[in-house]
């Protein structure tokens, strides 16, 4: 049987989701509801960071 160690991957997505609940209450016109954020894919997790990331970096130019 095939098993893996999901550990990493939790600590993975629980720093991104910190990060981008972190991001999305400093960015509230962005629409971004902080509690489905924790129900997003990784995948799409790993996507909200980034686009509020760029307009983070964006409104600080």
């Amino acid at each position: 049987m095939y098993k893996t160690n999901i550990t990493p991957m939790m600590s993975v997505w629980q720093t991104l989701l910190t990060q981008s609940k972190t991001l999305a209450a400093r960015l509230p016109d962005t629409g971004i509801n902080l509690e489905n954020l924790a129900l997003l894919p990784f995948d799409d997790l790993v996507g909200t960071l980034a686009y509020l990331k760029r307009q983070k970096a964006e409104r600080e130019r």
